[in-house]
This record gives structure tokens, sequence and C-alpha cells, in this order.
């Protein structure tokens, strides 16, 4: 252990374990994207994220001996304890305890066998070890802020390539340089022995106790992108999709590393790409429940989805480029959602977006019709603690679902844990939400999975669910009916097939056609159809996945939507976490398509 006594004061320790000369500024190189076969770790510092793509194919004991420390979490609280300028970044060894004002080296793995074979080019990232052993290298590592392969000094190379056996780089900087050009810009200080070129923030004023927040601090290091999970679909989640005019078409979905991916295909002659919108956009965390819409007032796609220090809102800026938004960093005092998140446009063009707090109360976000900085601004409420105070809130067991009625009414429905139906609610002229459980006003039976609603264009309310036996129960209402609701049981009336619980989706088409999707006993997708053109209550049955020659079967919960343009879309995920797609456009045959194996990673 060393310790750190005071601002003032150096600092007693061991020789530095990584042993080098400074070299002079060389070649500046451009950043690239990340190969799609390579794993990516997020450095998240208070300075920002910093990427680092892996190379396992040129460095297999390194990058795993580096992973090793990332997955046990061994990084994280550790800090920046070098820097030489135009030379190094240096960090990976040591934590700072502000209490017992001490610093510790981490616990180490059993040093790595040198893998020397890429030059230290400005951006890579390379191990550190002890001068004369070039099989040293444990847990400390360094960013090469300029190119140091190479340096002749007297005749002889002395240059990173060239010490120790060359210095192993194992991967590469390819986001966040600029969270490393802020740090590389902070003064150094000089505390002796392993600590004379100590990077210090703003707030160092070399008095009194060293505190964190004086050292640039790795937060957390995390594997956010493994080729081997992140293109795999979360089998178990209801995916989030939307689609223009021009059938730019999204659909978001947490992968196998609990991170947000947006699959798109720009145009139905447009190939498909995957992006990981954390990446994408260098925000931080895992988040889940994601949703995507069309937002009317700028066109553009966007997403929210549920993170664990806010809810996360992702805007589709131009392309494959996506930025983000922590709107509980925006709104003070607004709840966390934790789960069941939804999205509804209310007829005025203002995005809503809904879900339930670790204590089951409902939070609204909405936008306020003003922007800043080129986006629109949010504003929070708690329903259960406004609006519906003093009422018991329901115990809900799934998803919520949202719908906006003709009249410019706001819905937002799900099952509660006996299987009834409530509804909260809200219509213009009404100074407060309500609730209302519509099971006890229809009778309908204890359902399970989730509620889809589908409205038509007469106005009719129909809220889709299956009970215990699989059938479908359509709860419904139409404005002749006044404040009556019914119900009908459509596998019963129809002699249709019974549907999992879990897999139900409706949706409803520009003409007016109103479908509910689902997988039927047999494992197939079945949908329950109707066009105008049948006649009323003409309700058509057809098996999908026979239907469409060789195609695929979603086995995860399905989503159905209808782009303005008139086509069709149907997304389920496979077992093995493929997203799988089934398409209609009129004139045409049903068609699908396993959208992962064609989507390329941007």
């Amino acid at each position: 252990m060393i310790k750190l006594w005071s601002r003032t004061r150096s600092i007693a320790s061991e020789s530095s374990p990584c042993s080098f000369e400074t070299l002079e500024p060389r070649v500046v190189l451009d950043g690239t994207p990340a190969d799609a076969a390579n794993p990516v770790v997020e450095i998240n510092t208070n300075y920002g994220n910093i990427y680092v793509e892996l190379f396992p194919d040129v460095a297999p004991l390194t990058v795993e001996n580096f992973l090793g420390y990332v997955n046990r979490g061994d990084y994280n609280g550790t800090f920046f304890h070098r820097h030489v300028t135009d030379f190094v970044l240096q960090g990976g060894g040591y934590k700072w305890n502000e209490g017992a004002q001490s610093v510790a080296h981490i616990t180490q793995q059993d040093p790595v066998v040198n893998e020397f074979n890429l030059s230290n080019l400005q951006w890579t990232v390379a191990m550190a070890k002890i001068g004369g052993d070039p099989d040293s290298a444990t847990s400390e590592w360094f960013i090469n802020l300029k190119d140091n392969a190479h340096r002749i000094v007297n005749g002889q190379d002395v240059g990173l390539d060239a010490q120790n056996e060359g210095f192993t780089v194992f991967g590469n900087v390819v986001g966040g340089r600029d969270a490393v050009t802020a740090i590389t810009g902070l003064r150094i200080s000089n505390f002796g022995g392993t600590f004379t070129d100590l990077p210090v923030t703003e707030s160092y004023d070399g008095q009194g106790d060293v505190l964190n927040s004086d050292l640039v601090v790795i937060n957390k290091a995390e594997l956010v992108y493994d080729p081997a999970v992140s293109l795999v679909s979360d089998t178990t989640v209801i995916p989030g999709g939307s689609a223009n005019g021009s059938n730019l078409t999204t659909v978001v979905l947490p992968n196998g590393l609990g991170r947000t991916i947006a699959f798109q295909q720009q145009g139905l002659s447009g190939g498909w790409t995957v992006s990981d919108l954390g990446l994408k956009s260098e925000s931080s965390g895992d988040t889940g429940s994601p949703v995507s819409w069309i937002d009317p007032k700028d066109g553009k796609t966007y997403a929210a989805a549920v993170g664990a220090d806010g809810l996360i809102l992702y805007k589709n800026t131009s392309g494959t480029n996506w930025s983000s938004r922590n709107l509980n960093d925006e709104v003070s005092g607004a709840g966390l959602i934790t789960h069941s998140l939804t999205a509804f446009i209310s007829k005025d063009g203002k995005s809503y977006l809904a879900g339930l707090t670790a204590g089951g109360k409902l939070m609204l976000f909405r936008q306020t019709g003003a922007s800043a900085n080129g986006d629109y601004t949010w504003t929070a409420r708690n329903l259960s603690d406004t609006d519906l105070a003093g009422q018991t809130m329901p115990d809900f067991s799934g998803a919520l679902s949202s719908y906006v009625t003709s009249w410019g009414g706001l819905n937002i429905v799900g099952l509660d844990s006996s299987g009834d139906i409530q509804a909260f609610w809200w219509s213009p002229g009404r100074d407060a939400w309500a609730i209302a459980n519509l099971s006890n006003s229809t009778g309908a039976p204890p359902l399970q999975g989730s509620i889809s609603p589908y409205l038509t264009s007469w106005g009719a309310i129909n809220l889709t669910g299956t009970d215990s036996a699989g059938k479908v129960i359509v709860t419904w209402w139409v404005p002749s009916f006044g404040g009556q609701w019914t119900k009908s049981d459509l596998t019963t009336l129809k002699g249709g097939p019974a549907l999992d619980p879990g897999s139900v989706s409706t949706y409803v088409t520009p003409w007016g056609g109103t479908n509910i999707v689902g997988r039927d006993e047999n494992g197939q997708v079945a949908a329950y159809w109707w066009s105008p053109t049948l006649g009323a209550g003409q309700w058509q049955i057809t098996i999908l996945s026979q239907f469409i020659s060789g195609a695929e079967i979603p086995t995860g919960p399905m989503v159905g939507f209808s782009s303005p343009s008139g086509v069709v879309n149907i997304f389920g995920t496979a077992d093995n976490g493929d997203l799988i797609r089934y398409w209609w456009k009129p004139n045409q045959q049903w068609q699908w398509a396993n959208v992962s194996s064609e989507a390329v990673l941007t």
C-alpha cells in the first residue's frame, strides 16, 4: 500500500510497472469504426466515455487477461495515474481511498505472455510491463497519444515496438477520443514515485486531503459489445417498432448484454442495419423495455428505453446516427421508471412516455411543445401521487399499452395481478386522469399476458387479450354504448385457434383493416383479420407461417404495425435470438426475412 499524506507531499512508492522513454510526436490517425467481429469495452470516466475495440485475433491471451479485470469490476474506481504529454495516458493500476488518504494497487492476475503483433500507433491501447521482462504485463494498460512505434536515438530504435520485445497492442480507441483529449488537457502534478505524472482535475488546489474528485477516475469499465451476444435479441421482450411513409422501418429491443439495439431498413429495397444505440450515442448503461415512434413534428424516428439512472431518449438524427438524452437528468424531481414503458402521440402532436416505478406508481413524461438546442423539451408527472392520489393503484402483472382516441382521449391500459383490464384515461375537458376496471364492468374472464389495443375509423376501441385457455377475448366500446363496455370471445365466435398469451399483437391498416396476430397451439403464427370490403363481422383466419413458404417462426413476443404507405410488418424473435419479419405490401404476396442474418452492424 502507498500512502498519500496530503496534496502537497510526495508519494513514497515502488517503481513504475511501465518502463519506456518519452517520444516525439508522430502521425495522427483517424478514428475507425469497430469491427463487427471484435468486442468493445466502455471506460466510463468523470470526463466522458472512452470506447476501446479489442483485438482477440492478434492478442488472444492479452484480451482474455484484460476482460478478466473488466468482468470482475476490478477497474471500477481506479484512476489514471500517469500522463506523459504527447506520449501515453496510463491506468488500470490504482484505487484511492479517500477516507484513509491512501492508495493501493488492485489485485493482479498472473502475468500474461507478451503478444507483440501490432505497432504502437496513435490511439492504440497496449499493456504496461516491467522493464527487461517482456512477459510481465498484468493489469495496467496505456493509450498511445502519438505514434510511439519507432524512435531512433544514437542509431538505436528505442520506440515501443523495439523496447522489451515490443509492447503488446490489444485494442484501439474507437470512440470517446474527445474524452481522452479532455483528460490529457488537465494539469499534471508530481506526487513522486509512480505518481510523478499524475493528471489532476480542476478541483485540485494543492491543499488539504486528496479527494476522488481531484483524480481522473474510471467509474466503470464494462464490455458493451460482444459479437457472440450483441446482435442476439432478448426473446422475452416485446419489440418496439415504427415505420414512416417512406418505409424507414425501425425495430428496437434489448440484446444479450441488456443494451438497446435498433434494426433499421431505409425503404423496402434497402438493406438492414443494426446499431447499439448506447454505442452510437456514446451513452452508458443497460436499458430495457424499448419503444419506438415517429414524431409528426419533425418526422424523425425516436426510441426510448428504461435505464438504471433514468429514462433514455434516443433520436435518429440522420442515416444510422443517433443521439441520446437522459430525461430524468433534464426534468427535476421526475420519478424513475423501471418497467412497462409505453409511448403514444396526442392529437396535437406531442409525444408521451409512460411507465411504472419500482413501487408501482405511474409516471408520465410529456413533451411541452417548446424546444431548446434543436430538441423538444419534456416535463413529467407522477399520476399516482397527483391525479390518482388516494386511490388504490393496481398491481400490474405485465406490460402496459396505450392508445389515443379520435376525439383526443389519452389511455394507458394493462392487466393487474387478477387478470383484470385496468385503464388509466383522460379526455379533453377533464382536469385529471381517472382509472377504471373494465373487466368488472364487462364480466370478462381473467386474462393473461398483455393487452393489445386497436381502434377503428368509426370510433370503436378494442382491447385484445387471451384467457387461460388461449381464447381471444376482445373488450370493446363504440360511441353509441355511452359509458358501457362489452366483450366478445372471438375464438369461439369464429372457430379460430387459441393463441399463446405472450405472443398477441394487434394493428390497423391505413384502409381500416383490423388484425390480431399470435402463435397458435401448434406454434404457428396465426392471424385473425378483417377488412372493410368483407362486410361487418366477417373475420378471416390465416396461418401465416404456413402460408409463407419456408418462413421461420418467431417464438418470442411479437409486434405488428403498418406504415402509412400500407406495408404491414410483423416482427418477433426466434429461439436463437434472431429477429424474424413477416411483411406484406398491397397487391403482393406475404414475404418473410431473417433480419438478423441480413443486418450490417453500423
